[in-house]
């Protein structure tokens, strides 16, 4: 609103200062002058051609001025990719924990949800922030996609699948990885 306000007054103030009589002269010294005051006797108004002066006309406010930004159906996202875990990644992961990242451009409206789908199921929980921390997920080969769904849980954007290997540091058994036997220790000193 007060943008408009702004706008009127320059409006106003440039058609006050167009109006203003100009005045034009040459001295004795062949100095051409102009001029809003008729300071020479040989001064001359000089009439200007009027001014293409915009017509203003009301403009409803903006839909995401005032609220937090909501999603609208023509909306468009120019970036929605998984960043992690990249394909073909192994994470390391006693817990089963996993971390993603989701690059979203513009930024991710309030009312969307991403559901995570492992191995081909969408996973219970929807999440509306672009850093997910997974947790509980078995050793072993899994795929990964997310999909961004409007506010009436309709798909709209879907990133690439990947695959992962989720593997353990530490395990027992013929195809684990065995315990590195530790460095003795130093012995300690006493006073």
């Amino acid at each position: 609103m007060c943008f408009r306000k702004g706008l009127l007054l320059v409006c106003c103030l440039v058609a006050v200062i167009a109006s203003a009589k100009i005045y034009h002269w040459i001295d004795d010294s062949g100095t051409e002058t102009y001029s809003d005051t008729p300071d020479s006797p040989q001064s001359k108004e000089i009439k200007l051609q009027p001014l293409n002066t915009p017509i203003l006309t009301p403009v409803d406010e903006p839909v995401l001025s005032k609220s937090p930004p909501q999603l609208m159906e023509n909306f468009v996202y120019t970036t929605f990719e998984l960043v992690a875990p990249i394909n073909e990644a192994t994470i390391w992961s006693n817990p089963g924990e996993l971390s993603l990242l989701i690059d979203v451009v513009p930024e991710l409206m309030p009312d969307a949800k991403l559901i995570v789908f492992l191995d081909g199921t969408a996973l219970e929980d929807s999440y509306n922030d672009i850093s997910i921390e997974l947790t509980g997920i078995d050793k072993g080969e899994h795929t990964l996609y997310v999909e961004l769904h409007a506010k009436n849980s309709q798909a709209i954007y879907k990133t690439k699948q990947v695959t992962f290997y989720l593997r353990s540091h530490l395990c027992t058994g013929k195809n684990c990885v065995k315990k590195a036997p530790m460095a003795p220790m130093a012995p300690q000193v006493t006073d």
